[in-house]
């Protein structure tokens, strides 16, 4: 690996176990999936139909994820 890609690896270390751990968390959820935004003390309820767009979106950038750190 080159020295330049070394950031960018550590950065995809950081963020892969993150995004598998949310990805996990959506299939063990039941009829809906609560966001909470800490910023402003808010909460809103999803369907559990976005569940499936929300694992959809994971699954896509943890596999771009695992490509791009094969070619590093």
């Amino acid at each position: 690996m080159e020295i330049k890609n070394l950031d960018r690896a550590a950065q995809i270390a950081d963020e892969l176990p993150r995004l598998e751990k949310a990805r996990k968390m959506l299939s063990e959820m039941g009829d809906t999936t609560k966001v909470e935004v800490v910023d402003i003390e808010t909460t809103v309820e999803l369907p559990h139909s976005m569940n499936f767009n929300i694992s959809s979106v994971l699954n896509m950038e943890i596999n771009r994820l695992k490509e791009e750190a094969k070619k590093l």
